[in-house]
């Protein structure tokens, strides 16, 4: 359910959900291009949280998810699972270091959270050893971010 919370919107749990929980699902049209309002879903498929009739002609829930750089859940595909146990009432965050590859509009965090990164920019934007810490992170940014081997042959 979305609440406002310090000013702003936020995703909150409904019931008391156990670590491994599917969250909810990111439904909504696929876009090839990262914008402001879009979560990445894939290498290159980013699933969009504009007003759609698959939602009823209102923007998806998942469009309140808040960043944390200590978060609650994380994506995995088009699926958002819990990573901690929440209580009812709990806001339900992800980290979009974790999920974005390079964000279409990066920010300051204001998480408040020990483990604060400071400027959010993308998974690419994050120091070596951040991401090794990161071995939760979607699967497609692991991906993405993986060190690419150069063939021992070359062909022209």
């Amino acid at each position: 359910m979305v609440a406002a919370r310090g000013g702003h919107y936020a995703v909150v749990a409904r019931r008391n959900i156990v670590p491994g929980t599917i969250v909810m699902r990111l439904d909504g049209p696929l876009a090839d291009m990262a914008s402001r309002y879009t979560v990445q879903v894939g290498v290159d498929q980013h699933v969009d949280a504009e007003v759609h009739p698959a939602h009823g002609d209102r923007y998806p829930l998942w469009r309140y998810l808040n960043h944390s750089c200590a978060p609650t859940a994380r994506v995995i595909g088009r699926t958002l699972r819990a990573i901690t146990a929440l209580k009812k009432g709990d806001e339900v965050t992800f980290d979009y270091d974790a999920t974005e590859y390079d964000l279409a509009s990066p920010f300051a965090c204001q998480c408040g959270k020990p483990t604060c990164r400071g400027m959010i920019r993308g998974y690419r934007h994050l120091k070596s050893a951040t991401r090794a810490t990161m071995t939760w992170a979607a699967p497609h940014v692991l991906e993405t971010g993986a060190p690419r081997r150069l063939s021992a042959v070359t062909r022209y």
